[in-house]
């Protein structure tokens, strides 16, 4: 299921560290490879992919200093 293979805006800033706004403005430029931001006619859509955020920092629990990896899916 998709649900499980990606994560919101909110919870990949939290893991690197960076405001929101820098998320979507890196994936509407493509210069973040974890993910992409879609236009909708005005609006972007985001999708972040799990494991492509897992590829570009390492061990996602060991950013969030012993977070243990429950956090919400979308």
């Amino acid at each position: 299921m998709l649900n499980d293979l990606t994560l919101t805006i909110k919870d990949a800033a939290k893991i690197l560290g960076k405001p929101e706004q820098t998320i979507r403005l890196g994936l509407q430029q493509g210069v973040l490879p974890f993910g992409a931001a879609i236009l909708n006619e005005k609006q972007y859509s985001y999708i972040i992919f799990k494991k492509k955020l897992e590829d570009y920092v390492g061990n996602i629990e060991s950013y969030l200093g012993g977070w243990n990896g429950s956090f919400k899916l979308v």
